[in-house]
């Protein structure tokens, strides 16, 4: 599918970028959302604990570190309020590193002024490893499903986020907001330590008819993203959009 196409209030485009990616554009007043198609009409799926190799350069799926090796990155104030609040409701049963984490801080601060979650043992302070009581696992993730909460409201906004990757810019006055998947490039020189990454590569537009495609399991990231509206009128698009190959 080449040019574009209108379906509702959205804007179909099918502009081929990289490796035969494709593009859906959902237009707002003053703003323009462009999603990475291909990928969220994928059958991506997070296979943490089942099979991950994780990021560590061992690649051994028995670490159970998944992501979590190197830490998480501190978005914004916001951000830090969040994880420090739900960093609060955690205690020693859940939360495998909680005496040094309450001593020395959960986060630390980078020579170039980032904050981060500390690493602790080769991961994040956060990660429980296996051997754990809880089991193995974001201690925050794991106590937000505990309290019935979606765990996005629990976890740093690169956490929760993950695949999805967003970039701002603006083009003539109007925002344009980026979602796409996570590139190893994209980690700059942290990314050089990585020896796999779930999405490098994923699997293309073409998909089985009962494989779940990436945008329906990952509804709740991309309505906390983009809102309600945006995220129907996605939704919307990809249904009648199976192929984008």
């Amino acid at each position: 599918m080449f040019g574009s196409q209108i379906i509702g209030t959205a804007k179909v485009t099918a502009t081929p970028v990289g490796l035969s990616r494709r593009w859906v554009e959902v237009v707002e007043e003053d703003r323009i959302w462009r999603f990475d198609a291909l990928f969220l009409a994928s059958g991506w799926e997070c296979v943490y604990g089942n099979g991950c190799c994780g990021i560590h350069p061992t690649q051994n799926p028995d670490r159970a570190d998944g992501c979590c090796t190197y830490g998480a990155g501190i978005t914004d104030a916001e951000d830090f309020t969040v994880v420090s609040a739900a960093a609060k409701q955690l205690t020693i049963k859940n939360w495998q590193f909680a005496a040094y984490g309450n001593r020395r801080n959960w986060w630390k601060r980078k020579p170039n002024g980032e904050l981060f979650t500390r690493v602790v043992k080769g991961g994040c302070v956060f990660l429980n490893r296996p051997g754990f009581v809880e089991g193995p696992g974001c201690a925050l993730h794991a106590r937000a499903l505990v309290d019935g909460i979606n765990p996005l409201y629990r976890k740093p906004n690169v956490c929760w986020q993950l695949p999805l990757r967003i970039d701002e810019d603006e083009r003539r006055g109007i925002r344009l907001t980026t979602v796409r998947r996570w590139e190893r490039q994209d980690f700059g020189d942290e990314g050089e330590p990585l020896q796999w990454w779930c999405t490098d590569p994923f699997a293309d537009g073409e998909r089985a008819a009962d494989v779940v495609p990436a945008w329906k399991t990952l509804e709740p990231e991309l309505r906390a993203l983009c809102g309600d509206d945006v995220f129907s009128n996605l939704a919307q698009t990809l249904a009648v959009t199976p192929s984008l190959s």
